[in-house]
């Protein structure tokens, strides 16, 4: 799928996930976060080996962990049969706004920027998508990397980068206050397709480990995938507002995805968040595979494809389409679109793709009609 491209990337092959310029002038107050040396990872679930190489340092000590604020969600979610349903068992109907591609770094691409979620919020979208990499310094900008930045687009995969995870926790809480679910995309596989921009690839990190292709969804998650999971969790998974998406397109990474790969990866989430006390967050498949999408383990369903989607057995969500495709629509056919998957109990949200600004925003305010219709 074409993905946009910024003045930072031009130089590689692409960059992290529908990419434009670099974003600047951004601010984020501190949400405590931990920062510092990698984690060694913890034994993982029964048969999924989590071996380093080389031996990472010792653990560094776990967040300290602050009430938050109050908040408009109600979660966490959960799933009951087709739909979400929050902590009174009330049902939530997720429809959002997700700002990649056209302007996505004005408007915080991977992330999302505050005045981004203020925008959806005022359009009465309750859930936004972002997505983590691990990219490297030149793909995404250093402010979008997760590990330390050494210099020359390598990383330093045994420390972290403390204002990636500051800058994530704010979002997070924002999105919280705001009444918005934040799906959190864990693994990019659209990345993993091009080792030249991602983390783990032997070329962009000094500690000799190469794990950034697609082949390594052919097998259980190993040590870094591990650490990086649970380092996701530590920071995220206080919040009620979050959602997780095992990876991006996984379904489009040479046809190497297995289901040993996500559901490692869940098991991985949902082991750490239950030891750290949060309780369980929703964990969704991109994957396209029926064999991981039926599985009891799974408990929702992305897809990008260019159709509304018929119900199934538990929650089905369109969360990115052709870019052309959404330019060749109009605003009522969008709402029309809107009112489809409701009427068949699954979700299609609203994927910027080639908007420019003027139809973006009126395509907000059918988002807005929508949800007014149905009585949010």
């Amino acid at each position: 799928m074409k993905k946009l491209w910024g003045t930072s990337g031009l130089a590689l092959l692409g960059i992290f996930v529908f990419s434009g310029c670099q974003e600047t002038g951004s601010s984020f107050k501190s949400v405590s976060s931990a920062g510092g040396a990698l984690s060694a990872p913890r034994p993982s679930p029964s048969g999924f080996p989590t071996p380093y190489s080389p031996t990472p340092p010792p653990p560094s000590p776990s967040p300290t962990s602050t009430p938050l604020p109050p908040g408009l969600t109600q979660g966490p979610l959960r799933v009951q049969g087709r739909q979400f349903v929050d902590k009174t068992g009330t049902p939530v109907y997720l429809t959002g706004a997700i700002i990649c591609c056209e302007l996505a770094k004005e408007n915080g691409w991977p992330f999302i920027s505050i005045e981004a979620l203020e925008k959806i919020a005022n359009h009465k979208a309750n859930f936004t998508h972002v997505r983590l990499g691990p990219n490297t310094p030149d793909s995404e900008g250093p402010e979008f990397v997760a590990y330390l930045n050494v210099g020359n687009n390598k990383v330093d995969l045994y420390q972290w980068n403390p204002d990636f995870w500051i800058r994530l926790r704010q979002i997070l809480q924002r999105a919280r206050e705001l009444g918005i679910y934040v799906e959190i995309s864990l693994i990019d596989a659209w990345v993993l397709e091009r080792p030249d921009i991602h983390a783990w690839a032997a070329q962009n990190n000094i500690n000799g480990i190469d794990e950034g292709n697609c082949d390594m969804m052919r097998a259980h998650p190993r040590g870094i995938h591990e650490a990086w999971i649970r380092k996701i969790a530590q920071e995220t998974g206080e919040f009620d507002n979050v959602m997780y998406e095992i990876g991006n397109e996984t379904f489009d990474c040479g046809g190497t995805v297995t289901p040993e790969w996500e559901l490692g990866i869940a098991r991985i989430m949902r082991d750490e968040l239950q030891k750290r006390g949060f309780g369980l967050r929703p964990i969704g498949t991109n994957s396209h595979e029926s064999s991981i999408e039926d599985h009891f383990e799974i408990d929702y369903i992305n897809r990008h494809v260019q159709k509304v989607l018929s119900g199934g057995s538990k929650p089905m969500l369109v969360n990115e389409y052709n870019g052309d495709f959404i330019a060749n629509l109009t605003a009522d056919q969008f709402l029309s679109h809107l009112r489809e998957a409701y009427s068949k109990g699954t979700v299609f949200h609203l994927w910027r793709g080639d908007l420019g600004e003027n139809k973006w925003n009126k395509f907000l305010i059918k988002l807005r009609d929508f949800h007014s219709e149905i009585g949010h």
